[in-house]
C-alpha cells in the first residue's frame, strides 16, 4: 500500500477536527495500532494511529475498537499520565517538516502528540516542557519545506485509504499458518461453549417457579433451606411472589437464547474441525440462516451485499419477532422521528460496515416505513439511527414494538425513491 501524500494527510487533519474541544479519555494498543478515546460532544471518538513502519496510517473511528488488555508501552503510560482528563486543543500537520501531525493537549503547559508518517521513519512521541518519550529512538527532523511538490495531484479519499489498507491487513491475515489459525479459532470456541454450558447451569427457572408457587399457596411461614436465601425478607410478601415470577420469566427466555448459543457454536465447532467452515473469522459469504424463518415473522428482505442481508417487519410484532431471533452484533436501523418498519442488518461477527451499506439499506428501511403516512422528496435529507442490536431493549408490555436504545449513531442520508 502507498504511504499517504501530503495533500492526503491535509485532508486527514480536516477530517480530525471534529476532536478539537473534546477531552482525552483512554488511551490503548490493538494489535498494530494505538488508540485514543476522545470525548466530544456527547460521543466518543477512536483516533487510530497504524504503528506500520512502511505505511503509518490514521483513522478516525465512531465504534470502540477491540481492546488487547495485555499491550502497553511507556508511550501509553507517559500520555495515559499526563494527557488523561486534557481537551485537545489544536490538530495540525507540521508543515516545515513535512509528514509529521501533531495533537496539542491543552493550552498552557500543554501535552503533544507527534506522529511521523515517513515511511521507513514512522515514530510516535509524546512531549511535554520537562520531558518527552518515544515509541522509538528517534532521528533528528528535517525540514521539507518543498515536499508537497512531489506529491500526486489526486489525492484517495479517506474510503479508499480505509479499503486499501484493510485488504492489506486481510492479505496478511491470509500469508499466516492456516492450521494455526485453526488450533486457535477451535481452542477459542471450545472456550465459548464452557463458559455457555456454565451460564446455562446457573439458571434456576424451575427453582423460582416452584418458590412462586409455594409462596402464592402457602405463604413465607415454612421456607424449605433450598429456598431461604431466594427469599428477600426485607421486601412483602407480594413483593417476593412476584419477583419470583418474574425471576422465572426472565431466565427461560434467557435458557432459550443460551441453548441456541450453544447449538451454534457446536455446529460452527465440528464445521471447523471438519474443514467445512473457514477459518477465517467473518469471511463467509453466504447467509447463516433466514431470520424470517429463524424467527417466524413476516416482512421484506433485501441483499444488500455478498454477506450482508436486510430484515424488515412488516408489523410492530414482526420487528420484535426479528429483534428477539437477532445476533448481538447485528445492526438495528431505523428513521428518526418516523414511526414505521425498523430493520436488521445481519452481518457475520466482526464484519466492518461501510457507510455505503448503510445508507442503501438506510434507503429501504425509510421506503418500507411510509405507509401512506408520509413521504418523502426526492433528495429530501433524513436521519438514519444505526446502533447493535444488544442496545436495543423492546419496552415491556408494548404492543406497537417501540423499542429503547443506547449507544446509537445518526447517519445523515439523501433520500431516493426506490
Amino acid at each position: 500500500m502507498k504511504a499517504l501524500s501530503i495533500l492526503e494527510i491535509d485532508e486527514l487533519i480536516e477530517s480530525l477536527q471534529p476532536l478539537v474541544g473534546g477531552q482525552l479519555q483512554d488511551v490503548f494498543m490493538a494489535g498494530q495500532s494505538i488508540f485514543i478515546e476522545i470525548y466530544n460532544n456527547s460521543q466518543s471518538l477512536w483516533l487510530q494511529f497504524v504503528l506500520d513502519k512502511l505505511c503509518p496510517l490514521v483513522f478516525l473511528h465512531t465504534e470502540r475498537p477491540r481492546k488487547d488488555k495485555n499491550l502497553s508501552s511507556p508511550v501509553l503510560l507517559f500520555l495515559k499520565a499526563h494527557g488523561r482528563g486534557r481537551r485537545v486543543f489544536k490538530v495540525q500537520r507540521l508543515a516545515e517538516f513535512g509528514r509529521v501531525i501533531e495533537v496539542q493537549l491543552g493550552r498552557e503547559e500543554a501535552t503533544y502528540i507527534d506522529f511521523r508518517m515517513f515511511p521507513h521513519g514512522m515514530n510516535l512521541s509524546v512531549r511535554t516542557p520537562e520531558k518527552e518519550v518515544h515509541l522509538f529512538k528517534p532521528k533528528e527532523l528535517e525540514a521539507h519545506p518543498n515536499d508537497s511538490l512531489t506529491e500526486d495531484p489526486k489525492p484517495r479519499s479517506r474510503q479508499e485509504i480505509w479499503d486499501q489498507y484493510f485488504a492489506k491487513k486481510q492479505n496478511r491475515t491470509a500469508k499466516s499458518d492456516p492450521e494455526k489459525i485453526r488450533k486457535a479459532r477451535i481452542k477459542k470456541i471450545e472456550k465459548a461453549i464452557l463458559k455457555v454450558e456454565k451460564d446455562i447451569e446457573a439458571k434456576k427457572p424451575e427453582t423460582w417457579q416452584k418458590l412462586g408457587e409455594i409462596l402464592s399457596s402457602q405463604g413465607d411461614k415454612a421456607l424449605a433451606d433450598d429456598f431461604i436465601e431466594l427469599y428477600d425478607s426485607k421486601e412483602s410478601l407480594s413483593w417476593n411472589i412476584n419477583n419470583c415470577f418474574e425471576k422465572a420469566k426472565s431466565q427461560r427466555k434467557k435458557l432459550a437464547g443460551l441453548n441456541d448459543r450453544l447449538e451454534d457454536l457446536k455446529v460452527e465447532l465440528e464445521g471447523v474441525k471438519a474443514g467445512e467452515i473457514s477459518i477465517e473469522a467473518g469471511s463467509s459469504s453466504k447467509e447463516k440462516g433466514d431470520l424470517f424463518k429463524e424467527s417466524g415473522a413476516k416482512g421484506r428482505k433485501r441483499h444488500i451485499a455478498e454477506d450482508l442481508f436486510l430484515y424488515v417487519g412488516k408489523s410492530g410484532k414482526d420487528n420484535l419477532q426479528l429483534l428477539r431471533r437477532a445476533k448481538a452484533w447485528d445492526y438495528w436501523l431505523h428513521i428518526r422521528d418516523l414511526p414505521g418498519s425498523h430493520g436488521i442488518l445481519r452481518r457475520n461477527k466482526g464484519r466492518k460496515i461501510k457507510d455505503h451499506e448503510l445508507e442503501e439499506a438506510g434507503q429501504f428501511v425509510a421506503s418500507a416505513s411510509l405507509g401512506g403516512k408520509k413521504e418523502f422528496r426526492d433528495g429530501e435529507i433524513i436521519d438514519l439511527i444505526v446502533t447493535e442490536i444488544r442496545y436495543v431493549q423492546p419496552i415491556k408490555g408494548d404492543r406497537h414494538g417501540r423499542v429503547t436504545i443506547k449507544n446509537d449513531r445518526n447517519l445523515r442520508i439523501r433520500f431516493k425513491a426506490l
